[in-house]
């Protein structure tokens, strides 16, 4: 099996506080994200998304809009093993507007994109909970923090998902 990314790479991408310290220390945009064990008090106000360390297609991930919906979403996945274990992520909040980009990066170039677009009703934009997705253009801003974010991660071939936050300006 040829691999193109190392073990390292691999558990910088699949653990997500892992990435967010990585991008954090390296200056790259991201939301501000903090870990949560069982008993910790959420250093993040809300609203709030809260997500686990490990997933991914949008499981367990949850938009809290205030206090109250966090402290019930904490006690809904009290007994999960995978919260007692690695507890999960808080992060902030950023204006939603119903799509990201998911750029896809090989050998420090990008090579590809999809608009991915949420379901009605739907906040995530993930395929997996009814989003779509369309072929892309990728700005020359966007694919510059795409690859600087494969690069910070040690990643060869990655999908670098990107958040637009104003005219050509972008979040990891």
């Amino acid at each position: 099996v040829d691999v193109r990314n190392t073990a390292a790479a691999l558990l910088a991408a699949h653990d997500k506080l892992r990435t967010a310290r990585l991008l954090h220390r390296s200056f790259v945009p991201h939301p501000s994200t903090a870990h949560l064990r069982p008993g910790d008090r959420p250093e993040i106000a809300a609203p709030a998304v809260l997500k686990p360390r490990f997933g991914s297609w949008g499981r367990d991930v949850v938009l809290c809009l205030d206090d109250g919906a966090v402290d019930a979403y904490l006690a809904s996945i009290r007994g999960r093993p995978w919260f007692a274990r690695h507890g999960l992520l808080i992060q902030e909040v950023l204006p939603a507007v119903g799509h990201d980009l998911r750029v896809l990066v090989a050998g420090g170039r990008v090579v590809g994109a999809i608009e991915r677009r949420a379901a009605p009703g739907e906040w995530r934009t993930n395929i997996s909970v009814g989003g779509s997705a369309v072929p892309a253009e990728v700005t020359p801003e966007a694919a510059e923090l795409a690859a600087t974010a494969a690069a910070v991660a040690g990643l060869d071939l990655v999908g670098v998902d990107l958040l637009p936050v104003g005219p050509g300006s972008w979040v990891v």
